[in-house]
């Protein structure tokens, strides 16, 4: 983006990101209007929306009490947290009712370790409120049952986060790319491990995937935006605000590919090592070149992965129609089955039971190997379940990590 290019407007008049540097953007009133209200407000939730929520009773249980032991003694007005309001009026934009920079940073340190809690002995989660009975009878709920459970709760109150950095034209501050920073990660993880848990007629409450895509892209545009607000002031460098920008732009690439997108980048983005390999994925799924996908699917970060996890069906499916159409001819030949597990990141056991169920006859007696034959195969038609489900080789990349850890980019 150069400095002669039109910038993008989030919220702040014609080419304004809400200032110039990454100083507090308390702007004076200028040919722009007026300055933006700042902040004064240093807890989670403005004092007077406390008040009106305690009227109502209206608080998550994650706002009645901490999960943590070390925060037992905590109460409602310490643990709200502001929550979206879709419709801003003149009060909500006081600044007693805005939270300060650091306190929104501190706001999403908050809610993103909330993902690692668990429940211990204390009876933190009220009946009917926390992860399902199921999972948690045992005692101890599992990360995707937390995760699944905090989900709605977070994807409001980090919307109300980045409401108030609009709202004070604060976008243009390290601390607003920080928190964008944390929010596409969030969605990004959230858009993989809850796959499996969509909203359905028994599960009301389930995870929306079109709701969290949504949250992601205008997460990451504005993202994207304020870097390119910084390289156009000359403050983008590297190792500078911006250190992280390649990682996020090659995000914007995964989720579809814009040569466009390419001829914005500046230069030292473009060579990175994450923009050539996003780059790459996207052409070897337009290619449908299934091996070097897979390959590449293999060496993914967890995040990478995360993204490329709606393919991996769709690259199985054609993987299996070309071997059984064109590797082996005419004649039946076994094709070890770890060899398939291991060239299309399928677990041995998965392949052995979709083969079973679609041609009993196509397994060896030994159940080692599939007999792939050629244009008579009865497994080159047969379709795989195209439920988006997770992949034990994306979910092991993860290993040890907390998703705290994923999303503040900290290693163990």
């Amino acid at each position: 983006v150069s400095s002669g290019s039109v910038r993008p407007r989030v919220d702040g008049g014609p080419g304004r990101l809400g200032g110039v540097s990454s100083r507090p953007m308390a702007m004076a009133a200028s040919a722009d209007g007026p300055a933006p209200p700042l902040g004064v407000c240093e807890s989670m939730c403005p004092a007077e929306e406390v008040e009106e929520r305690l009227r109502w009773d209206d608080f998550h249980p994650l706002e009645r009490r901490h999960p943590g032991p070390a925060h037992v003694r905590l109460g409602v007005k310490d643990l709200a947290v502001k929550k979206f309001r879709r419709n801003i009026e003149a009060g909500d934009r006081a600044p007693r009712r805005l939270r300060t920079r650091q306190c929104l940073a501190r706001t999403v340190e908050h809610l993103v370790a909330l993902l690692d809690l668990r429940r211990g002995e204390e009876d933190v989660f009220e009946e009917g409120t926390g992860p399902s009975a199921a999972s948690s009878s045992s005692g101890a709920i599992s990360e995707a049952d937390q995760l699944e459970w905090t989900h709605e709760f977070l994807w409001d109150r980090l919307r109300g986060v980045r409401t108030d950095l609009t709202i004070q034209r604060l976008l243009a501050s390290p601390e607003s790319i920080r928190i964008h920073e944390h929010c596409v990660r969030y969605h990004i993880v959230a858009s993989y491990e809850l796959a499996e848990r969509k909203a359905t007629v028994a599960n009301p409450h389930g995870f929306d995937p079109a709701l969290n895509r949504e949250q992601l892209m205008k997460s990451l545009q504005t993202l994207l935006s304020i870097y390119a607000h910084f390289y156009a002031a000359g403050e983008g460098g590297d190792g500078g605000i911006c250190s992280n920008e390649a990682e996020f732009r090659a995000y914007d690439l995964l989720l579809g590919l814009d040569a466009f997108k390419l001829t914005r980048m500046p230069g030292r983005v473009l060579r990175s090592k994450e923009v050539a390999f996003a780059v790459e994925a996207q052409e070897c799924l337009r290619t449908g070149n299934w091996s070097r996908w897979f390959k590449l699917l293999r060496r993914a970060t967890y995040l990478q992965a995360c993204l490329l996890s709606g393919h991996v069906t769709g690259m199985r499916q054609r993987a299996l129609r070309i071997l059984c159409s064109k590797v082996f001819g005419p004649s039946a030949r076994p094709f070890a089955i770890g060899d398939l597990s291991g060239a299309l990141c399928w677990p041995e056991r998965d392949v052995r039971r979709w083969a079973e169920t679609a041609e009993p006859e196509a397994v060896t007696e030994d159940k080692a190997a599939l007999l792939l034959a050629g244009h008579s195969s009865p497994l080159r038609e047969c379709p795989l379940d195209t439920e988006e489900k997770r992949c034990e080789a994306i979910s092991a990349k993860k290993a040890k990590q907390t998703f705290s850890q994923v999303i503040f980019a900290r290693t163990t």
